[in-house]
């Protein structure tokens, strides 16, 4: 159900619910990116997006909401300090 929901929202622009947890779906819809953009943040060799997963696999990745907030932080700049 959470990935239909964050299938709908980057449709229909739904907001997520605020959960402790957020599936690949849904930290693509919160950074309106594609899922294939999350896996490759998750995989860049400094400050990777911190996707979790159970020993099994990438399969079932998941973002805990203070790690994906925390690296947000870290990895944006405020809009009146952006270059050029």
């Amino acid at each position: 159900m959470a990935d239909s929901n964050a299938r709908i929202a980057r449709r229909e622009k739904v907001p997520i619910p605020v959960q402790d947890y957020y599936s690949v779906d849904e930290v693509a819809a919160l950074l309106r990116i594609s899922r294939n953009r999350v896996y490759d943040l998750a995989k860049e060799r400094e400050d990777p997006l911190p996707l979790r997963c159970f020993p099994t696999g990438w399969r079932g990745s998941f973002a805990s909401r203070e790690e994906l907030r925390e690296w947000v932080s870290r990895n944006t700049v405020l809009v009146r300090e952006r270059r050029g």
